[in-house]
């Protein structure tokens, strides 16, 4: 434990729901429009553009792909002419390690956040790790508990991080006004469209789609298909029905969080 109640670990607390087959198809799908539109394999596709890297336990492929991503690529483009690819990775799927979480985050419950970049940025993330089944982490009955580790993390920065000067967010979820009531105004208020390239290897595109059980949301994902054919291989972010938003305030923007709020 760091200060502030802070945990650091190489593996995410809670175990994670086992991962929905129509989540795999509709990641699948996407990644086979796409490389209809950028005429490139399949698994080149997959890499940078679909979370399977990540949930298959190999890490964030941002520096390139994993040695243990290699074999599973050739397995990708071998089935791909025999449409059998989405079982293949269900199956691998369903025997992948839990994903491990960056050493270089500290958690604080479902929060979790980065050292500080060179200009005092600190990046924050959010994942479900309360226990389950519950009533899900953005829920009104939970909220308490998220503004507590929020101020928790707050603490841990103003103790431990003498460099940090603002808290930056980056994800569809500042879409919701569940997740946007956790923060002060000042930071709610910065809310922009992120801009510019980008991989889609994280929850902060694709976790739109599922609920907190990780169950597909049919409505989302049916928008979503409904879009692919407007696929842009410059832009293919664009066919999500929420877009990233970023977030950033001076880290004494959230003096007034404590506790007990």
């Amino acid at each position: 434990m760091t200060a502030g109640g802070a945990q650091r670990s190489s593996q995410m607390p809670q175990s994670s729901p086992q991962i929905d087959p129509g989540f795999v198809r509709l990641q699948l799908d996407f990644a086979c429009a796409l490389r209809n539109v950028m005429n490139a394999s399949l698994s080149d596709i997959l890499l940078p553009y679909t979370q399977f890297h990540r949930l298959l336990g190999l890490g964030r492929p941002d520096q390139g792909p994993a040695e243990g991503w290699r074999p599973i690529a050739a397995e990708i483009d071998r089935l791909d002419t025999s449409g059998n690819v989405e079982a293949f990775l269900i199956e691998a799927l369903r025997s992948a390690p839990p994903p491990a979480l960056d050493p270089n985050q500290t958690l604080f419950g479902c929060f979790a956040c980065e050292r500080p970049n060179e200009s005092g940025g600190v990046r924050i993330h959010f994942t479900h790790r309360d226990p389950r089944p519950g009533p899900g982490p953005l829920s009104q009955s939970r909220l308490h508990a998220r503004r507590a580790e929020l101020a928790s993390m707050i603490e841990h920065l103003n103790a431990s991080e003498p460099l940090a000067k603002t808290i930056e967010g980056a994800s569809w979820l500042y879409n919701t006004d569940a997740y946007r009531r956790i923060f002060p105004a000042e930071y709610v208020s910065s809310l922009i469209p992120k801009a510019g390239p980008r991989t889609l290897t994280g929850y902060s595109h694709w976790g739109q789609f599922i609920d907190h059980d990780g169950r597909l949301k049919p409505n989302p994902a049916h928008a979503f298909r409904h879009r692919l054919t407007e696929l842009d291989g410059k832009e293919p972010w664009l066919v999500f029905p929420h877009q990233v938003l970023m977030a950033s305030a001076p880290l004494t923007s959230f003096a007034s969080l404590s506790r007990s709020a």
